[in-house]
């Protein structure tokens, strides 16, 4: 009886302690990844180096790819983090972006721009960025302000390096439009990112 009890004793203490330290994290604003994403359990947030994902019926025409992982880039800031991979497909490459402001979906690269080819300049970040707010309209698709900052930026396993960005959303979030800088005598670089319904992957 008193192995039973000694054992109840140190479980109960285990688990409070277990609760503390999540709750501390929480309070602390360090954003984990859930269980469900761990490496082998299908989620994009859990993908690595030569990690293998099948696009299926993607494209036009649309096509099969298998891809593998060929490069990862980890965003962190302010104990969040986001990640970004390259995926090879042998004739063809893929850029695919995950974020847990949308539920750890599955982005894919389809456009790169100028500024100036989408209709705002670097004055405008600043205000929407200050405003914590602002909306404007580029291919007929209207992008709401999500979130701007500098993050750190490692690319694989390489020392992470300081990166200016401002992340938008569209309304219906099936698009994402980033706007980013690594050296500030570089010109900011646009992307533009459409959701991948999870029909449309397999992590294999």
């Amino acid at each position: 009886m008193g192995l039973i009890v000694s054992l109840f004793i140190v479980g109960a203490a285990f688990a409070g302690g277990f609760f503390i330290y999540n709750k501390n994290k929480v309070r602390l604003g360090i954003e984990t990844v859930p269980s469900t994403n761990l490496i082998g359990s299908g989620s994009i947030a859990g993908l690595q180096i030569n990690s293998i994902v099948k696009l299926m019926n993607y494209g036009n025409p649309a096509e099969d790819f298998d891809t593998q992982v060929t490069r990862k880039d980890t965003f962190s800031e302010s104990g969040k983090v986001w990640y970004q991979y390259e995926l090879d497909a042998g004739n063809k490459k893929f850029c695919l972006f995950t974020q847990s402001q949308t539920n750890w979906q599955a982005y894919l690269q389809i456009a790169t721009k100028r500024m100036e080819e989408i209709g705002i300049t670097e004055a405008d970040l600043r205000n929407y960025r200050a405003a914590v707010n602002g909306t404007f309209v580029y291919n007929n698709i209207t992008f709401k302000y999500q979130r701007a900052g500098t993050a750190f930026l490692k690319i694989n396993d390489n020392a992470a390096n300081g990166m200016d960005y401002w992340y938008f959303n569209s309304i219906d979030t099936n698009y994402i439009l980033k706007v980013e800088r690594l050296d500030a005598r570089e010109p900011l670089a646009v992307t533009i990112f459409e959701l991948l319904p999870s029909h449309k992957y397999e992590i294999l």
